[in-house]
């Protein structure tokens, strides 16, 4: 008996031993793993997003900003409801009653999203159900204001904040800030302990993104889109606005768009930014190019004349034609070949060329390598490699197998418009970068992803000369000569403004297969105005017309109504009259580089300068006193009709006041 009292004493000592040793082995060795222990039973973790930073236009307006929300959440385990309540749940959130039950069937999980970026009215409609196990978070919900407006470049995000395309995915790092990781407290039993069931974040905002973009600009330009779609039944259409002096993007869009509110609402096709993605084959909007390089290389002088061998050259085994049968040219100037459009003309001049120089110069001109705007997903183009056949080089010459987005050939417009001198078009306004310290680390560091991404001079946009001087003004002239009356681009003309532009009529490549589709084509314009110091430069593409095709009937309109909203929203001044149906004007005395343009705040000096050069002033919009004051100070005698604000004049703004300065002056009534 004595023998088994003393083993059990040892066996229970040595357990205590054991317990002892454990013990002091928790507290001494694994305190770290014991507090993580701790964490994962007593805290649940949740990713929450910070303010994302604004996206606004070069005036200040916003294009995309973030609002207040709340997102409902629950825990299955601790979740008591009827099916009753259930379902009014899913009625109040517009979801199927079945797809919200799925997501809380799993009582072993601690946290599940049944709602996110919900409106405050909605968080209190469930609020007020008393639901034990729903809690709600304070979020940011992205918004943007314009709807449809800039959405292809916009981009949009994901469900968890993050963005997916656009500038909404470029600058990801710059816009969203830091994530915070918001700790939810539970009990012993692993309950979410909540205040009120609504967990409020205080984490730094993201950085505003400045563009260069105008949204008045971009909302006339899909406009002016849209309605060309409609008119000529096609199957869309394409379009940007440049400043010729910086490059900087004014206004680009494509048309069908979609709405970044709601992106899942659109086809993959109409989310994508087409005007840098979708190359395509130009057509004689290329010529200008081609003429260039042999003005350049001193091939061909400005008064040599080519025989366009009566609409039919023959190069090898192929024929070159004309776009009309009844197109049957003789002799031509250089002039004359871009005026009217000559294929043949263009393909003889691509062969004096010779393959290597010219595809050397086009890619000078910004052809066949990316232009390198702030976007993702842009196309290179297709610019064949060497060796060409002649049929090719001929081809080329006119604008056909080559394939170049709007985007690279507005750049290469605008380096006509600018003496020459090619400059990376960009979508980010000036003055906005980092510190001087930012961007030297950044630069030490190869760019390193660790750093936001921003708007920098990291970067600064490329200028290249790509021509001379003289060339340059030799073929911006012939550009001058083909918008009027004997040219394919005469419907191009904003009076009193001179416009330098080339049309384009291109067949469309069959899909999935070689050759041209049947009776399917694109129609372009590209130019710039005004000629004697260009403002702007504008590219508009009408994919496959249907009721006409032909780039002087489609895309010259659409140049034109582009080119006039522009002038009225810019406020323009022409320094001389039209040479298109009118006689010259002397220039107005200016200032070397100063420009035309006027803000509204400067809308009296706009209408007293149009004044002093014996112009009918712009007073659209205005209101019959404002018009009366000026008129008065001019001397200039009123006719009026209507009433309420002034809708146009006779004779219309900014042409030659008559001798009697009397003007007809019509008003509409704003409602």
């Amino acid at each position: 008996m004595r023998t088994r009292v003393v083993i059990v004493f040892l066996l229970m000592c040595f357990l205590w031993l054991c317990l002892l040793i454990r013990a002091g082995q928790l507290q001494i060795f694994s305190p770290d793993r014991l507090a993580e222990l701790k964490k994962r039973q007593f805290h649940s973790v949740v990713n929450l997003q910070s303010r994302r930073g604004d996206i606004l236009d070069r005036n200040g307006r916003p294009l995309a900003f973030s609002v207040s929300s709340y997102s409902l959440y629950a825990d299955p385990s601790m979740l008591r409801t009827t099916k009753t309540e259930f379902r009014k749940v899913a009625a109040i959130l517009g979801v199927p009653y079945e797809t919200l039950r799925t997501k809380v069937k799993e009582r072993g999980r601690r946290f599940v999203w049944l709602a996110r970026f919900l409106p405050e009215d909605t968080m209190e409609k469930l609020r007020e159900l008393k639901i034990h196990g729903f809690g709600f978070v304070d979020e940011w919900k992205r918004v943007y204001p314009n709807d449809n407006l800039f959405g292809h470049s916009l981009g949009f995000l994901g469900s968890e904040g993050q963005g997916l395309e656009g500038l909404e995915l470029t600058y990801e790092d710059w816009l969203q800030g830091n994530h915070m990781k918001v700790q939810v407290k539970k009990d012993a039993r692993g309950r979410p302990l909540m205040s009120e069931g609504l967990l409020f974040t205080e984490n730094p905002d993201g950085k505003d993104l400045h563009l260069t973009i105008d949204s008045e600009f971009q909302f006339g330009l899909e406009t002016e889109l849209r309605k060309a779609v409609e008119e000529f039944a096609a199957d869309g259409a394409m379009g940007i606005v440049l400043d010729a002096k910086s490059a900087e993007i004014r206004a680009m869009a494509a048309y069908p768009s979609f709405d970044p509110n709601f992106p899942n609402k659109s086809a993959f096709q109409f989310r994508r930014n087409r005007v840098l993605t979708d190359p395509f084959e130009p057509g004689s909007v290329m010529k200008p190019f081609v003429v260039a390089s042999a003005l350049e290389r001193k091939l061909i002088t400005p008064d040599k004349h080519i025989f366009g061998e009566n609409g039919n050259f023959k190069v090898n085994d192929r024929i070159v034609r004309e776009a009309e049968s009844h197109h049957s040219f003789g002799w031509m100037s250089l002039t004359e070949l871009i005026a009217q459009s000559s294929n043949v003309g263009a393909a003889k001049v691509a062969m004096m060329v010779g393959p290597e120089k010219l595809r050397e110069d086009l890619m000078k001109f910004g052809f066949g390598e990316k232009v390198g705007v702030e976007l993702n997903g842009e196309s290179r183009g297709i610019l064949a490699p060497l060796p060409w056949i002649d049929h090719l080089l001929a081809n080329v010459g006119f604008g056909h197998g080559i394939s170049v987005t709007p985007l690279q050939m507005a750049a290469a417009y605008n380096m006509l418009a600018n003496g020459g001198v090619w400059k990376k078009p960009t979508l980010m306004k000036a003055g906005q970068q980092r510190l001087e310290t930012e961007i030297a680390e950044e630069l030490n560091q190869g760019a390193s992803a660790t750093l936001p991404r921003e708007p920098s001079e990291i970067n600064p946009n490329h200028e290249r000369r790509v021509l001379s001087l003289e060339t340059t003004k030799l073929v911006n002239e012939m550009l001058r000569k083909a918008t009027q009356d004997k040219g394919t681009g005469k419907l191009a003309q904003v009076p009193p403004f001179e416009v330098a532009g080339k049309t384009g009529t291109a067949q469309k490549v069959m899909p999935g297969s070689r050759g041209y589709a049947k009776g399917a084509y694109t129609a372009s314009f590209a130019g710039f105005f005004p000629v004697d110091a260009p403002r702007f430069v504008i590219y508009v593409v009408v994919d496959h017309p249907v009721k006409a095709y032909y780039g002087g009937e489609v895309a010259a309109p659409l140049f034109a109504r582009i080119a006039k909203s522009l002038v009225v929203n810019e406020g323009l001044v022409p320094t001389r009259l039209s040479m298109v149906g009118k006689k010259s004007q002397p220039s107005s005395p200016t200032a070397e580089g100063e420009s035309n343009a006027k803000s509204p705040k400067e809308k009296t000096t706009h209408l007293q300068t149009s004044i002093e050069n014996e112009f009918v002033p712009d007073w659209q919009n205005l209101t019959l006193r404002e018009v009366l004051r000026e008129a008065r100070s001019a001397q200039i005698e009123l006719k009026v009709l209507g009433q309420g604000v002034v809708a146009e004049t006779i004779p219309s703004a900014f042409e030659p006041l008559p001798g009697q300065k009397k003007v007809t002056v019509i008003l509409k009534e704003v409602r």
